[in-house]
């Protein structure tokens, strides 16, 4: 008898039945209950079909017996259109989140979809450790389906072991809801190159790496674990250089990667569980996005220059150009939402407005010019801005600028210098204030502008006016030496000097010997490198001793000693 076993499980293999489907009773099994975890790969936004749902048709097609389950239903709700808005003052009440939609798919995805699912644009896994095992006792979940650990690489979340360690939690978790619970993992697709991003490049290859190591060893009869290889399937990374043919936006799936994914994940089911009579199959015709022109286009002064307004048209973000009234080079920008507003224009000018549809880097056609002119009425900056580091933080003070101007609060804007991302804001009022939860020993570069809020209530933002830059945490700056000078011609010279890491930045002064002259002056830039190529406009020179001072914020290293750059014969 168990020879003839033996026979009957061999005959289903080579049918392409695995022996772990076999060994659960796939076919007495009940319903699956499947969970899909996911970031803004699988979430989508609005108009795409996702690959969710290319994976329900191809469940459709084959009869499985299974149904999605989850707390959400929709993709990610769209920006709305708002006026431009000053930053928030600490403590100031926080917007809530954008409320879910539970819809927003393509215009042809079916209404009979079963659409539930556990993924949030933006999420990691790391975020997913602490909820998933609520999640699954609250969906009775049965499978899971993981698609996430992107965002842990891509926004330096963690590292490949790091979110290793997350996803083997969310495993975890899982098992802790549902002992019997069934596993598909998939691993981490690349993103179209991205300069200085070799580390993200390194260690999605090396998570994907442990992942199937990994999966294999989680692997077990009771509680079946599957690798679904997506990387492989999904046409981008950086060999594709900066567009993918998968991709929308170098990362984000358009119709075709939506149907790569859902292939890979239909190629684990059937493998591993003997789902379906074989993996979904790619159709050559993928359905294009109707991206037409938009309509009831309105341009107006505004506050802040211009105000540009049109109706929204459905899973579409757009571009718009502009050009002075009467000038034949356009200047050309994106917006996610439909309306923009134009700030750095010049009052009393008119423009040209032009609009077209765009999703990622396909486009629509451009829309009939509308013009208008720029009513811009905003006020300067502050001036005497005065920054000074402290640990994990910086206090910065100003004097609010000349005018009568009903002056709503002003907005502090940093940026770390030593991490790439994006600046970030916080809105002040009266004339000092303090940032803090920022990293000792990174160079931090502050500005600020001035909000006003005019007659119809609307806030304009002006011009920024920007601090010396500082290093928290690093103590005074060091007085630079070993100074240098090589000329290049008669009237510049390439500096060099010593510092220290802990400078923030350096002031180069000059002082005019041929005059004999006591001061040296400075044009108050400061340089972040220890080089600068040097010119004066009038005279030579080697008519100049040149020094070197180091700044933190407001404070101000002795200078260094002085030279006189060598005549060049």
């Amino acid at each position: 008898m168990p020879f003839i076993l033996n026979i009957f499980i061999n005959i289903l293999l080579f049918c392409g039945i695995s022996s772990t489907a076999f060994e659960m009773g796939e076919s007495k099994r009940p319903r699956r209950r499947i969970l899909i975890l996911g970031d803004s790969i699988t979430h989508g936004g609005e108009g795409d079909y996702t690959w969710r749902y290319r994976l329900w048709e191809w469940f459709q097609q084959h009869k499985i017996n299974a149904d999605f389950v989850g707390p959400y239903t929709g993709v990610n709700r769209r920006d709305e259109p708002v006026p431009p808005q000053p930053p928030r003052l600490p403590g100031e009440h926080e917007s809530p989140p954008k409320d879910r939609i539970p819809w927003g798919y393509n215009v042809n995805v079916s209404h009979h979809f079963d659409s539930s699912h556990f993924a949030t644009w933006g999420y990691q896994a790391k975020q997913a450790t602490s909820v998933i095992g609520d999640a699954v006792r609250q969906s009775n979940a049965t499978m899971l389906l993981s698609l996430v650990g992107f965002n842990d690489l891509g926004w330096f979340v963690d590292d490949a072991n790091g979110t290793m360690k997350s996803i083997e939690t969310i495993l975890q978790e899982c098992r802790k809801a549902n002992p019997t619970m069934e596993f598909v993992f998939g691993n981490v697709v690349h993103r179209s190159k991205m300069d200085g991003r070799q580390d993200l490049i390194d260690n999605t290859k090396l998570l994907n790496k442990l992942l199937k190591t990994a999966a294999s060893k989680w692997n077990s009869t009771k509680s079946p674990v599957s690798y679904a290889d997506v990387a492989s399937l999904y046409e981008c990374g950086p060999e594709y250089g900066d567009k993918c043919p998968a991709a929308y936006d170098g990362l984000h799936p358009n119709a075709r990667g939506e149907y790569q994914i859902a292939k890979a994940f239909s190629k684990a089911l059937h493998k591993d569980f003997a789902l379906g009579e074989g993996p979904l199959e790619i159709p050559t015709r993928i359905p294009a996005r109707d991206l037409k022109a938009p309509s009831r286009i309105v341009v107006e002064g505004a506050p802040m220059g211009l105000a540009v307004t049109w109706n929204h048209v459905f899973g579409a973000e757009y571009d718009y150009r502009r050009r002075e009234k009467g000038q034949s080079s356009w200047s050309e920008h994106q917006i996610a939402t439909n309306r923009a507003d134009l700030t750095d224009t010049i009052p009393g000018t008119e423009y040209e407005i032009q609009i077209r549809s765009r999703h990622g880097y396909e486009n629509g056609s451009w829309s009939d010019s509308h013009s208008a002119i720029a009513t811009r009425d905003t006020a300067p900056p502050p001036h005497n801005i005065k920054v000074f580091p402290a640990n994990s933080s910086f206090s910065i003070s100003w004097e609010p600028p000349a005018g009568n101007w009903s002056i709503e609060r002003y907005e502090i804007l940093w940026a770390d210098q030593d991490v790439q991302g994006f600046p970030s804001n916080q809105g002040a009022r009266g004339n000092a204030t303090v940032v803090r939860g920022l990293t000792n020993s990174h160079r931090i570069q502050a500005g600020m502008r001035t909000w006003t809020r005019s007659s119809n209530g609307l806030c304009g933002g002006g011009d920024y006016a920007f601090a010396r830059p500082l290093r928290l945490g690093a103590g005074s700056p060091q007085r630079p030496s070993h100074l240098m000078a090589r000329s290049v011609d008669d009237r510049t010279i390439d500096l060099s000097w010593q510092g220290r890491g802990s400078n923030a930045g350096y002031l180069i002064y000059l002082r005019n010997v041929s005059g004999a002259s006591d001061v040296a002056t400075t044009d108050g830039q400061v340089v972040a490198d220890t080089n600068k190529t040097v010119s004066v406009m009038f005279g030579n020179i080697w008519d100049f001793e040149i020094s070197v001072s180091a700044v933190n914020g407001e404070e101000e290293s002795q200078r260094s000693a002085g030279i006189v750059p060598e005549k060049v014969e």
